[in-house]
């Protein structure tokens, strides 16, 4: 049963809006180890 709803819905219940612009991760400490 996938009805387009369900996706809406899951839209809806993000607890915040989303960002225009995503802020990137940190990279990740790979060059640290080395």
């Amino acid at each position: 049963m996938k009805s387009p709803f369900s996706c809406k819905q899951h839209s809806y219940e993000t607890p915040f809006p989303q960002p225009k612009d995503p802020i990137p991760p940190p990279p990740a400490p790979t060059r640290i180890e080395s």
